[in-house]
């Protein structure tokens, strides 16, 4: 992603380090479903994170009973779990709805922590209700 998009999406405050993950998928999921994380500082401090999956089902229907795709955050050195927000889906591409994105920040600066998404019954989750179905591993580079 260009660093003037997300620095764009989170209102100019991203200097321009970006560096991007590839996220894993849970063998339950549709075998196209493709996403990444690209992580970069915020000039005020923390980080900023953006989220983008390609090909996947509507929270329904790759978990019964779910309504959206939730985001979190666990830092590897200690700390709590940080939900980072619900994806929202975009309605551009082939299949409408099948891209979730989502931007938001942590006042985590190092990027040593793992992110994670689950589909849950209510985007006010406080605790993940699911196991998770896309993962990655940020790490400083």
């Amino acid at each position: 992603m260009a660093c003037g998009l997300i620095a764009f999406a989170l209102s100019g405050l991203l200097g321009c380090s970006l560096h991007s993950w590839e996220l894993t998928r849970a063998p339950t999921l549709f075998k196209n479903t493709v996403g990444s994380v690209t992580v970069g500082k915020l000039k005020a401090g923390g980080a900023g994170v953006q989220i983008d999956v390609y090909h996947l089902a509507a929270p329904q229907e790759v978990a019964p009973g779910s309504t959206s795709f939730v985001a979190w955050l666990r830092p590897r050195t200690g700390g709590a779990l940080e939900k980072l927000g619900k994806l929202d889906p975009r309605p551009e591409g082939d299949m409408p709805g099948s891209t979730f994105t989502l931007t938001a920040s942590t006042p985590h600066a190092q990027a040593d922590f793992d992110i994670f998404i689950t589909p849950e019954t209510d985007a006010g989750a406080t605790l993940p209700g699911h196991q998770r179905l896309l993962w990655a591993s940020v790490g400083s580079r």
